[in-house]
């Protein structure tokens, strides 16, 4: 029923099943029908009344916890900011494992410069996934703006690693390979070259960028 769209028959059905058994799983894909119609609320609500029936229901766990996130989000977005934080902070103790919270709660940091907190929001978001290139890049920036032009690098190549052809992180390397450039053409001339060389082959337009919330 759910598989084919009927997403509102598909909830009548467990909500009358609800009126006969106060089940974990019938509240948890409640949570998950409310979540596809962008519900984060009433989603969030059976999510929690699932766990109260069964305070180790895994799946219950991340759903909430991807839901709190979903909220922190709509609440950044509104200028919510303390509230977006306490939702981030809310998603990342019921679920340790879900690196996207400790990203946005990074972004949030970020923007409030509390730059140290967000290093280390970043650095436990490409933990759980060192696929996360977002993080990376981010890392890159906060780095480069610090002056950290060394670690910058690093931290753009692990990106380019993940991704060869993203563009965002060509543009922000070249930007740091050219100040790294910069930086060294009085005491090492050769590496300097070398370094504006790489950074002409990366680059399409010299600014830095960082990703926000996903």
């Amino acid at each position: 029923m759910k598989d084919l769209g009927r997403t509102d028959e598909a909830i009548a059905c467990h909500l009358k099943t609800l009126e006969h058994s106060n089940d974990a799983s019938t509240h948890n894909n409640l949570g998950v029908l409310y979540k596809m119609r962008d519900d984060n609320d009433k989603a969030l609500f059976h999510y929690e009344a699932a766990l109260e029936c069964n305070p180790h229901f895994k799946i219950a766990k991340r759903n909430l916890s991807i839901a709190l996130n979903d909220l922190g989000n709509e609440k950044k977005a509104q200028g919510e900011l303390q509230e977006a934080k306490d939702f981030y902070q809310r998603a990342i103790g019921m679920c340790p494992s879900l690196a996207v919270s400790f990203f946005n709660l990074g972004v949030l940091l970020e923007s409030n410069d509390e730059l140290d907190r967000a290093v280390l929001m970043y650095k436990r978001a490409v933990e759980i996934d060192p696929t996360f290139i977002h993080a990376w890049c981010n890392l890159g920036v906060i780095a480069k703006n610090r002056a950290e032009l060394h670690e910058a690098v690093t931290y753009y190549k692990r990106a380019l690693e993940i991704d060869p052809n993203f563009e965002l992180v060509q543009q922000n390397i070249a930007v740091a390979l050219t100040d790294l450039g910069t930086l060294m053409k009085s005491t090492n001339l050769r590496m300097a070259i070398q370094l504006y060389q790489q950074a002409d082959r990366k680059s399409t337009r010299l600014n830095s960028s960082h990703w926000n919330n996903l």
